[in-house]
């Protein structure tokens, strides 16, 4: 389901943001 997959990244962005990764955040979108 594209939507699970979707509102999994988000998650992973919004963690990533949270616990101030940058990279890995910027990393993630790349995957998009």
């Amino acid at each position: 389901d594209p939507r699970s997959d979707n509102q999994y990244l988000s998650g992973m962005l919004i963690a990533a943001q949270i616990g101030g990764f940058t990279p890995i955040a910027a990393m993630i979108q790349g995957y998009s």
